[in-house]
């Protein structure tokens, strides 16, 4: 009841409240990785990035191959300044699944390191796996720009 009712307070854009129904799914069963998962992404709507890191290393925990959770963890690490953490995080996930999100975001990140040929190909990864990704499109067509 409390997973679902999270669910759909976090579609509602009620995040907070939403939160508060997911820390309630987690509280009642500890081991549900979903629920942790959806708590992080609660929290990175409120820009609690912090709060975010802490729920979705917990999803982890639970299953280390969880590869959204991995995306958003890193997404949560980069915006508390933890750029090489995030990388790191990112290069496990994509050993684990192709996933255009995973590289897109890895292009981003070595972006902002100014690694521009690493960018790229992350960017071209992530347009390869899902041609109609029109950030990595736009990503790739910048970074190209600059080189």
């Amino acid at each position: 009841l409390h997973y679902n009712l999270g669910f759909a307070l976090y579609h509602l854009g009620d995040y907070s409240t939403g939160a508060q129904e997911f820390r309630c799914s987690t509280e009642l069963k500890s081991d549900m990785k979903e629920a942790w998962y959806n708590l992080g992404c609660c929290y990175m709507q409120m820009n609690a990035y912090r709060d975010a890191i802490y729920a979705l290393k917990v999803a982890l925990d639970i299953d280390p191959k969880y590869v959204n959770a991995m995306n958003n963890l890193a997404i949560s690490l980069a915006e508390t300044g933890d750029i090489d953490g995030a990388i790191e995080i990112l290069e496990r996930a994509s050993d684990i699944r192709e996933d255009a999100s995973v590289f897109y975001n890895l292009g981003l990140l070595y972006a902002r390191k100014n690694m521009k040929e690493k960018a790229e190909e992350c960017f071209e990864k992530a347009a390869s796996i899902d041609p109609q990704h029109i950030r990595a499109l736009l990503g790739l067509r910048l970074i190209r720009a600059s080189l």
